[in-house]
Order: structure tokens, then sequence, then C-alpha cells
């Protein structure tokens, strides 16, 4: 059992380093190699480092204070960046419905997600490279060994489908649908798909 949540861990980690590094953020702050516990080197913007190390420590807490109230914490594994063709509001906004979703599933009571789009993980100025040491920090845990984390959710097609409301019946006018109606109500949307 222990292996097995220890290869999670380890293809959370990857899988979000994945879609991290394909996100280009802004660039011109002067940049520094932080590297992790795990031995996994960033070249992060310098400015940002007391940014991180304060998020971090803010998000330990609030696990802390979780597992505290005697709830399995959860880490919810989402592609947030826009890389591929996605929309981060949209994907931002599905990760939250996921979240809500799994801690109704389990019961409030007994489980909390830490889902990595709210945001408290904002680093206004940030880049992939900061995103990626910030939450792998978090991940590995303090000891390197990614022990503050019960359990990675990876959000995938069922939960994108349970946001668009598909349900096997006509689906694509459905999407078609939230197209029109995002690009009415949502301006950078429009911009976005141009």
């Amino acid at each position: 059992m222990m292996r097995g949540i220890s290869t999670l861990r380890s293809c959370a980690t990857l899988c979000l380093m994945v879609a991290l590094l394909a996100w280009n953020g802004p660039a011109g702050a002067a940049k520094a190699s932080e590297c992790t516990k795990i031995g996994v080197c960033f070249c992060v913007n310098q400015d940002l480092k007391i940014t991180i190390d304060g998020k971090v420590a803010n998000f330990r807490q609030l696990i802390v204070e979780q597992h505290k109230k005697g709830k399995a914490v959860g880490y919810l594994s989402v592609p947030l960046s826009p890389a591929g063709g996605g929309y981060m509001k949209v994907n931002m906004e599905v990760a939250e419905n996921a979240k809500a979703a799994v801690e109704k599933r389990f019961g409030a009571d007994f489980a909390w997600i830490l889902n990595p789009g709210t945001v408290d993980a904002n680093l206004p100025g940030g880049g992939g490279s900061d995103y990626m040491l910030m939450w792998t920090s978090l991940l590995e845990g303090p000891n390197g060994l990614g022990e503050d984390f019960d359990f990675v959710y990876f959000v995938g097609p069922q939960d994108f489908a349970r946001y668009f409301e598909l349900d096997g019946t006509s689906d694509m006018t459905k999407i078609d649908q939230f197209y029109d109606k995002r690009l009415k109500s949502d301006p950078e949307f429009e911009k976005a798909t141009q």
C-alpha cells in the first residue's frame, strides 16, 4: 500500500511538473536556481522566493489544521494552464467543481482537497518554474517524502463532463452552446479564442 502511495505521489508531481512547465509566464525578473528536497531544481524569479516560501508555509498550516480535524487530505491534480489550447478560467472552474464533488462524495467531515486553482496560490508575475517550485516544495513535504498528503485526485474526463453537463446525449451541442454563451459573457474568453 505504501509503495502505491509513493508511486501515486511521484506521478502527481510529474503530472504537475509537465503541466506547469508547458506554461510560459512573464519574463524579465532576476532568475536564480532553487532546488527542492527531492533534488529537482528550477530557475525561478528571485523576487518571488519569499512569497513562494510563505505560500508553502500557509498551505502546510491548512493541511495540519485539516489533519487535526481528522480529515484525509488530498491534492487535486488538474491542468490549469492554457497550454495545448485550454482556457485557464474554465480549468479553474472545473477544478473548483471537482474539489466540491470529491469532498461531497467522501464527506466534508472526512476529506479535504487542496485545489491548486485557489486564489491563494496566485503568484503575481510568476511563471511556470515559480509555480513548479511552489507545488513541488509543498507536495514533497517537509522531509521530501510526500508525508502531508493522504491521496491525490486526478481531474479527468468525468470531471470535465460534469462541468459541461455532458450526459452522452447531444454532447457536442452542449459544448457548442457553452462556447457561444461564454463568448458573450467573458471578453477574455473571446480574446483567447481568436
